[in-house]
C-alpha cells in the first residue's frame, strides 16, 4: 500500500502508532506522503515493519516508499 493511501485512511490514533512504531512523527510522515521527502533506506524499512504492527492487513511496501532502490519488477 502507498504511503499517501495509507494516511488519508487511518485515525489519527493509527497514524501516532505508525510514526511511534517507526521512530519518528507523523509531520514527517505526512511529507514522505505527500512526496516533498523520501525516506532513507534505514527508515523505509523500519515504516513497513511498523505497519506490518500496527496495520497487518494494509502494510507498507518497499518498492512503493523507495522504488529507485527495491524495483523488483525490474530484477
Amino acid at each position: 500500500m502507498k504511503l499517501n493511501s495509507w494516511m488519508k485512511e487511518a485515525s489519527p490514533e493509527l497514524r501516532s502508532k505508525l510514526a511511534a512504531e517507526a521512530r519518528t512523527s507523523v509531520g514527517y510522515l505526512w511529507q514522505l506522503a505527500g512526496e516533498h521527502r523520501k525516506p532513507g533506506a534505514v527508515m523505509a524499512r523500519r515504516l513497513v515493519d511498523a505497519s506490518f504492527v500496527v496495520t497487518p492487513d494494509k502494510p507498507l511496501r518497499l518498492e512503493d516508499l523507495r522504488p529507485d532502490i527495491w524495483d523488483f519488477k525490474a530484477a
